[in-house]
């Protein structure tokens, strides 16, 4: 009939990896004419395995900080997931990504926490 059907709960293609990716936008400090020194990322998300990454050039490269383990359901208040970096920068992105055959991730939402540096001159 023509008729193309999309399965909602199939993460591969005739088993090969869907490469699943989500970018934030640009972040900056308080001041965005100063530096920051990023520390770390709280992430409420859930599923398998999702690879956390980030870039201070708006997207161009990427530098891997760490694979999160999750679990069926979103953490606890009390149980967040982390993600740890030490990257001093004006402005950084984040990404979020999976592509492991039969693995899903769902993003709630994350916090950055980073302390404010000098202005740039």
């Amino acid at each position: 009939t023509g008729e193309t059907l999309i399965e909602s709960n199939v993460n591969s293609d005739n088993a090969v990896a869907i490469d699943a990716f989500w970018d934030s936008k640009d972040f900056f400090g308080n001041d965005p004419d100063a530096m920051s020194r990023w520390q770390e990322l709280e992430i409420n998300a859930k599923g398998n395995t999702v690879d956390v990454s980030y870039s201070t050039d708006g997207g161009i490269t990427w530098n891997y900080i760490s694979t999160v383990t999750l679990a069926s359901e979103y953490p606890a208040d009390t149980a967040p997931l982390f993600a740890y970096l030490d990257v001093v920068s004006r402005k950084i992105r984040f990404r979020f990504s999976n592509n492991v055959t039969g693995e899903t991730f769902t993003l709630k939402q994350f916090t950055i926490r980073y302390i404010q540096r000098e202005p740039i001159k």
